[in-house]
């Protein structure tokens, strides 16, 4: 019953300051309340609102890749029409020869410290085509290339990251592509430290079940060369 009571109390000396007080010529009343009188569980006016937590689809769709005036660098180098790469140029001369009606210039691999972004000019129609069949689930490996990015003047360790990767790939049965080129900047290698690049590349795939030299290598040593490997994906 006093719980009842303090309820009355304090429903009633509410109504008095906010509505009675409000009505011409009312003036604010002295109220004489108990402090006990006023105590009122804020829970009970204020409930929290439900606590909501996003969490990001898992199956988000891939970013496809940057193209034309997306690609974030002051300088690029083309996969030419033989497959090598051209030697480093400005974008926007780039853009500007670029016939925007049917091509675009596509982002293939990104930049590293010491060299530009590779990109390759495709068609419009052909990348469409490409899009699509990678929006649908790919169940044939091999019709997916991994590229990897080497200098002649590699160490030891970074060697040793990337023919892991290679393995990891190939051992999926995936194509991969070797792409070595010089360093613009620091330390040069020679020919025989280039030459036991590749023989070391090599000697690592044929240690490999399955997994072989697809391609004769192009390009040349100590300048701009691809080397081509396929596998068989492991049951």
């Amino acid at each position: 019953m006093r719980r009842t009571q303090s309820s009355l109390t304090v429903a009633k000396a509410l109504h008095q300051v906010f509505v009675a007080s409000s009505e011409p010529g009312s003036s604010l009343p002295k109220l004489s309340i108990r402090p006990s009188s006023l105590r009122i569980r804020l829970s009970a006016i204020y409930s929290p609102l439900p606590t909501t937590r996003a969490y990001a689809n898992a199956q988000q769709t891939p970013r496809r890749a940057a193209r034309d005036e997306e690609i974030r660098a002051r300088e690029v180098q083309i996969v030419n029409e033989n497959g090598k790469l051209n030697l480093p140029a400005r974008l926007d001369s780039i853009l500007r020869s670029l016939d925007r009606k049917t091509s675009f210039l596509v982002q293939v691999a990104p930049s590293e410290p010491d060299k530009p972004p590779i990109c390759k000019i495709i068609g419009k129609e052909e990348l469409r085509q490409t899009e699509r069949l990678k929006a649908k689930p790919n169940k044939n490996p091999s019709t997916i290339v991994k590229q990897l990015e080497l200098n002649w003047a590699i160490d030891s360790n970074d060697l040793n990251h990337r023919m892991n990767k290679m393995e990891e790939f190939l051992n999926q049965g995936r194509r991969v592509e070797i792409l070595l080129a010089a360093k613009r900047k620091g330390r040069k290698a020679t020919m025989d430290q280039a030459e036991a690049v590749v023989k070391r590349i090599r000697e690592k795939v044929k240690g490999l079940e399955s997994a072989k030299e697809s391609k004769e290598m192009e390009g040349k040593i100590l300048g701009q060369a691809t080397l081509y490997f396929e596998g068989k994906e492991k049951k």
